[in-house]
């Protein structure tokens, strides 16, 4: 708890290195292996856009 006191009290902290991961997997693809029709995936989020001017 008193890290987190530390943290929240002070504009700047040293963060401690980052360690190595302790696996890693690693996925290569060959184009070869693409299917020859790509799809294109497109995500939606629910952004609103409201007026600057006033009524």
């Amino acid at each position: 708890m008193l890290e987190v006191v530390s943290f929240l009290s002070n504009d700047t902290i040293k963060l401690p290195q980052p360690k190595q991961p302790a696996f890693f997997i690693n996925v290569v693809v060959e184009e070869s292996e693409l299917p020859n029709s790509r799809q294109e995936y497109h995500t939606l989020n629910g952004v609103t856009i409201s007026s600057m001017y006033g009524r």
